[in-house]
């Protein structure tokens, strides 16, 4: 606050307005990290706050202390460890992916299986533990009657006799006209 000035009356008591005192508040030393959240904003010296890991993370949760000199003093910061997505996950007819073990904040990707088209779909997971995205639509590639799997170029094409018709992944096995 602002300093006040006293002064001694003439009865031998002080004359003027106390000082209105205000805690300072802390600015240094705050949880922070991957996955921390905390309640710590706004508070002054003496004040206490905690901080623990937000969905999707795992942890401890710790305690801090607004100190005089304005940075919190207490507990380690809390060290919070993603969680992985369970829920879900991509699926469907020759869908792929490579999801297994993604964590909050993560992303993987689904694809058609060889010999499928459509196109490949970006998958995050989400604190919720549950995936977001929507799994691909995959069309099966036939060679007709009269056409056969080309497999020495990538991609792979379904060729009638020496004229390309189609056009897809290089893992399809090679048919005869």
């Amino acid at each position: 606050g602002v300093p006040e000035v006293f002064t001694c009356g003439a009865n031998g008591a002080f004359v003027g307005t106390s000082p209105q005192c205000l805690a300072d508040g802390c600015g240094e030393g705050a949880p922070t990290g991957a996955g921390v959240q905390h309640d710590c904003k706004g508070k002054t010296a003496g004040q206490s706050c905690s901080a623990s890991c937000a969905q999707g993370y795992t942890g401890s949760d710790s305690s801090f202390a607004c100190g005089a000199n304005g940075t919190f003093q207490g507990a380690t910061m809390p060290t919070c460890t993603p969680s992985a997505c369970t829920q879900n996950e991509p699926s469907g007819p020759q869908v792929s992916h490579d999801c297994n073990g993604t964590v909050t904040g993560q992303s993987c990707t689904a694809a058609c299986d060889d010999v499928y088209l459509g196109e490949p779909a970006l998958f995050e997971c989400q604190p919720t533990g549950a995936f977001s995205g929507q799994s691909p639509q995959c069309l099966e590639i036939k060679c007709g009657k009269g056409h056969k799997m080309d497999r020495s170029t990538n991609p792979w094409t379904c060729a009638a006799c020496g004229e390309n018709q189609y056009q897809g992944s290089s893992s399809h096995r090679s048919e005869s006209c």
